[in-house]
């Protein structure tokens, strides 16, 4: 699959094929999406990381996760971007002792 051939899909075509790709066998075409996504939503000082692969939730899916610096809560990203899931991980505060909240 290549991009242009992926924006050309409807949303709900990419919506059901992105959780029937397999990240190791079209590894670049998920660089390829990450890539365009941080082209459009990576500038905004609060994101700390972008990576598209397997996102955890209550089960493995196709998504792009985005690491969001402390502080960065104000971040402006969609919920879904070409048919991926847009998963945010915010990070967390430490105490003075290191073990967290």
């Amino acid at each position: 699959m290549d991009l242009h051939t992926w924006k050309r899909l409807t949303d709900g075509e990419r919506d059901m094929q992105c959780q029937k790709l397999n990240p190791y066998a079209d590894w670049d075409f998920f660089k390829t999406i990450e890539a365009e996504f941080i082209s459009m939503y990576g500038n905004q000082i609060g994101i700390k990381e972008v990576f598209c692969g397997i996102g955890g939730t209550v089960g493995s899916i196709n998504a792009i996760c985005v690491s969001i610096r402390r502080g960065g809560r104000r971040t402006m990203l969609p919920q879904n971007f070409l048919g991926f899931p847009v998963l945010r991980t915010y990070e967390r505060h430490k105490s003075p002792s290191g073990k967290g909240c």
